[in-house]
């Protein structure tokens, strides 16, 4: 299966994992609550992350990251942070994700960090 699927966001929140040897949906994610910044499947293709930033209705900003098994759909991880999330990467031999952006407090502070466990 590695090298056949291809994963999508939206500004509808929704994360969509496609088969691209049969051009098929095979799963749908639903855990963002606003429009996806980005997605990213593990080295392995056994899981999917996706990135959305919401600015604040009441002034509270933050960026979700969920992790999913892309197998069965559930979600191992959820991850809330002030950084405004633009990208999302796995590692090409491992199971870290990288994690860029910007400081909440200033478009000018970029951000970079490295969440898992090799």
């Amino acid at each position: 299966r590695e090298g056949k699927l291809i994963a999508t966001g939206g500004g509808d929140a929704l994360v969509q994992l496609w088969d691209t040897s049969e051009m098929a949906c095979l799963r749908s994610f639903e855990r963002l609550d606003s429009a996806v910044r980005a997605v990213s499947i593990s080295h392995d293709s056994k899981y999917i992350a996706s990135a959305c930033y919401n600015d604040g209705f009441q002034g509270n900003p933050e960026s979700r990251i969920d992790i999913s098994e892309i197998k069965t759909g559930q979600s191992v991880h959820t991850e809330v942070s002030s950084v405004d999330i633009v990208d999302i990467d796995w590692s090409p031999v491992n199971n870290l994700l990288g994690i860029g952006g910007f400081s909440s407090s200033s478009r000018n502070k970029g951000v970079v960090s490295v969440f898992g466990a090799a």
